[in-house]
């Protein structure tokens, strides 16, 4: 994700070829690769899914606790838009929905209470309980 893009690689190689790389991959998107609908349809409609909602809730959460900040605040605030919205959100959690928009933005710095109880009030809507799991690293 580049933001609200979804960025797909479709060809790679080396900085020696990087125009003509380009220019194939350009190329392959207007034949081949045609989008009909946006990242955002196509998330919406998953998030119908119990099973997907479960999962993609678990996905921004394992970010988090990966230390991958950007991702979760992205996955968020799909699942956020996809199901309860930013305003009935805002107004559960007694916040402005635009705060909670930016939090959740790019540039967005949200305290981690804030993340705590986005997550606590997604887990009590979706029906969702997470679990915390320790596991042995793998080795490096």
């Amino acid at each position: 994700m580049d933001g609200d893009r979804l960025v797909i690689l479709l060809a790679g190689g080396s900085k020696k070829r990087q125009q003509a790389d380009i220019e194939a991959a350009h190329t392959l998107w207007a034949e081949k690769m045609t989008l009909t609908r946006s990242f955002r349809e196509t998330i919406k409609e998953q998030l119908a899914s119990v099973k997907f909602r479960r999962e993609f809730l678990r996905e921004a959460v394992a970010n988090m606790v990966a230390g991958d900040l950007e991702t979760a605040k992205a996955v968020l605030r799909e699942y956020i838009n996809g199901t309860v919205g930013f305003v009935a959100m805002g107004e559960a959690l007694s916040k402005s929905p635009k705060s909670l928009m930016r939090m959740l933005s790019t540039n967005g710095n949200p305290q981690a209470r804030n993340l705590f109880e986005i997550v606590a009030l997604l887990q009590k809507i979706g029906g969702t309980v997470l679990e915390v799991r320790a596991s042995r690293a793998a080795a490096a």
